[in-house]
C-alpha cells in the first residue's frame, strides 16, 4: 500500500533515468500522489536540460573525498575476494596496463590479514562520512526518516548517499535504471532493503544472483513505457500503411558494434529503395560524424535522433528530452514494419507494438562472438528464447527474415506477440509509479 505521509527522496545522477521518468510522465503522476512529501535530488550536471520538466526538485553536487575512494576501493575488492563463490574477481579497471593507484589498492586489499575485519571496518566508517549539505539536511533523521530511492546504484555517484543513508538506517531502495544484468555489475556500496525491477525475468536473475539472492526484489513495471502516450498511436493498423516496406535501423553506441555503418549500407544498397523505405535512428552515444557520409550518400535514407531533435551530439537535449521524443519514437514504431538493432532495449517497444525485430550478431560478412555474446547475457537471453528478439548470425539470414516478414504484411498476417509475454517482460498491468511507492 502507498504510504501518503512518507517523505520519499529519489536521487537521479543519470542522464538515462532522467530521460525516462521524464519522457513517461512517471515524475508528473509521483507528485500528483506524493505532492510535498516527494523530493528529486538530481546531478548539478543536468540543470540546464531540466528547465520547465522537473517540480519539487533540488539540484546536489556529485562529489566525494579522496578517503571515501579509497576505502570504497579497498571495500570493492575485499567484497570480491571475501565471496568465495564468486565467478568473477573484478580486480583491476584493466588488467593488462593497470594504473598505479589500482595496484598499491589491489596489493592492499589482497594482503590485508581478517579480511571481514577490515570490510565491516571500512563500512562503518564510509557510513560516517556525510555527502553534500543539502543531502545531509534533508536525509536528517531525527526530522523524519525519509524513505531512499537510488536510480543508478552501481554508480559511484551514488555511492556517498547509500552509505550515508544506510549508516542513518534509513530504508534504502534501489531503482535499476535500465534493462540490464545487475549479477554482471558487481559492486553496489551498501545492500539494499529491496531491488525495485522492471520486470519478472530481471526478478529470477536476482534470484539467481550469488551476490543478490538475499535481497527482496520485486517488478514495479518499465519506467519509460507509457501506455497513455501508446494509445495515441494505436490504429489497429500493424506497420505501415504506405505500399513499401518500413525498415528501422535503430544504432546502439558504437563501442557495441562498430561495424553497423557497413550493415545498413549492405541492405539499403542491396534492397533498393522503391520497395523498401529506410529510417536511421541513431543512438546518442553513437559517433554522429560516421552516419554523415552515409546519409549524403543515401538521400531516400529518413533520419530519427534518439532522446531528442537537435542534431549537436553534445546538446543537453540528447541526454534528456521532453515528452515529444518518446512521442516521437511511438509514431515511429507504429508505422515500421520491422526493426533492426543490437541487443537494444527497443526490443521491449517493439514487444509494445508487435513489432518484429531482428538483433544482429555479427559484424562484417559473419558471426562475430564481442556481438553474439550479448544474447547470451542472462537479462537478454529471455527476449531471444521467448521469440520478441529473432537473431541474424550473419547478412544471409538477416535478408531472409527481412523477406519473410515482408511476406507475411503481403498476405495480411499481423505479427502479434503473446499476451503472456508481454506481461512477463512489460508488466503492463502494474503502474510504474504507483508500483515504486509501495514500501
Amino acid at each position: 500500500m502507498v504510504n501518503g505521509n512518507s517523505r520519499v527522496v529519489v536521487f537521479i545522477t543519470a542522464g538515462i533515468v532522467l530521460r525516462n521518468l521524464v519522457e513517461s510522465g512517471a515524475v508528473e503522476k509521483l507528485i500528483q500522489l506524493k505532492g510535498e512529501n516527494i523530493t528529486f535530488f538530481v546531478a548539478n550536471e543536468f540543470s540546464p536540460s531540466c528547465a520547465g520538466f522537473l517540480q519539487n526538485c533540488v539540484f546536489f553536487e556529485v562529489k566525494q573525498s579522496l578517503t571515501f575512494r579509497l576505502l570504497h576501493s579497498i571495500r570493492r575488492r575485499l567484497y570480491y575476494l571475501l565471496d568465495a563463490s564468486a565467478t568473477t574477481i573484478d580486480l583491476w579497471e584493466n588488467p593488462l596496463f593497470p594504473s598505479i593507484r589500482n595496484r598499491l589498492v589491489n596489493g592492499l586489499a589482497m594482503t590485508l590479514p581478517f579480511k571481514q575485519f577490515f570490510f565491516n571496518m571500512t563500512g562503518a566508517i564510509v557510513r560516517k562520512i556525510p555527502p553534500c549539505d543539502d543531502v545531509v539536511n534533508y536525509l536528517d533523521p531525527d526530522n523524519s526518516k525519509p524513505v531512499v530511492i537510488l536510480s543508478n546504484p552501481i554508480s559511484w555517484k551514488e555511492f556517498a548517499v547509500a552509505s550515508y543513508a544506510k549508516g542513518q538506517h534509513l530504508p534504502l531502495y534501489y531503482l535499476v535504471k535500465s534493462f540490464d544484468n545487475m549479477t554482471s555489475k558487481g559492486y553496489v556500496a551498501e545492500l539494499p532493503d529491496q531491488f525495485l525491477v522492471w520486470n519478472e525475468f530481471m526478478v529470477r536473475d536476482l534470484l539467481n544472483s550469488k551476490f543478490y539472492n538475499r535481497i527482496p526484489s520485486r517488478r514495479v513495471g518499465v519506467p519509460h513505457i507509457n501506455l497513455e502516450t501508446k494509445q495515441k498511436f494505436s490504429t489497429g493498423i500493424i506497420g505501415s500503411s504506405k505500399e513499401r516496406f518500413h525498415v528501422v535501423f535503430a544504432t546502439v553506441a558504437y563501442a557495441m558494434h562498430p561495424g553497423q555503418v557497413q550493415i545498413l549500407e549492405s541492405l539499403v544498397s542491396s534492397l533498393g529503395s522503391l520497395d523498401y523505405k529506410f529510417t536511421l535512428r541513431v543512438h546518442h552515444l553513437d559517433k554522429r560524424h560516421e552516419w554523415n557520409s552515409f546519409l549524403e550518400k543515401y538521400p531516400s535514407v529518413e533520419l530519427s535522433l534518439a532522446g531528442g531533435s537537435s542534431p549537436d551530439p553534445d546538446s543537453a537535449e540528447l541526454r534528456v528530452s521532453s515528452r515529444s521524443s518518446l512521442e516521437n519514437l511511438y509514431k515511429l514504431l507504429s508505422e515500421s514494419d520491422l526493426v533492426i538493432h543490437t541487443a537494444s532495449t527497443l526490443a521491449l517497444e517493439c514487444l509494445l507494438f508487435d513489432v518484429p525485430n531482428a538483433g544482429l550478431a555479427f559484424v562484417g560478412e559473419g558471426n562475430d562472438a564481442s556481438v553474439s555474446r550479448y544474447y547470451r547475457w542472462t537479462h537478454y537471453k529471455p527476449l531471444v528464447d521467448h521469440g520478441v528478439v529473432r537473431v541474424c548470425k550473419n547478412l544471409d539470414e538477416l535478408y531472409r527474415y527481412i523477406q519473410k516478414v515482408r511476406i507475411k504484411k503481403i498476405q495480411g498476417i499481423p505479427h502479434e506477440y503473446s499476451i503472456k509475454i508481454k506481461k512477463d517482460f512489460l508488466s503492463t498491468d502494474l503502474k510504474f509509479h504507483y508500483e515504486i511507492l509501495k514500501f
